[in-house]
């Protein structure tokens, strides 16, 4: 699966639970996409900086967002 979809700046970090992957970057979208649809994002959120990491907890219940900035966000994966 390759990822395309940020179109301002670089993706800069992803992440991979059991379902979907997430990715983000320079563009401050945080884009949930379908593993069985490669080319269809499920869901969209702009944030308010950019994004330097994604991270799951140990059971993929939710997901950190770290930003360029230093702040850290927390998501539900399933309802995001």
């Amino acid at each position: 699966m390759i990822a395309t979809g940020h179109s301002d700046g670089m993706i800069w970090t992803a992440a991979i639970s059991d379902k979907y992957l997430f990715t983000g970057g320079d563009d401050q979208r945080l884009i949930k996409w379908d593993f069985t649809d490669s080319k269809k994002a499920v869901k969209e959120v702009k944030c308010s900086y950019k994004i330097r990491s994604l991270d799951f907890n140990a059971k993929n219940q939710q997901l950190a967002v770290g930003f360029v900035n230093g702040l850290i966000q927390f998501y539900n994966p399933e309802t995001l």
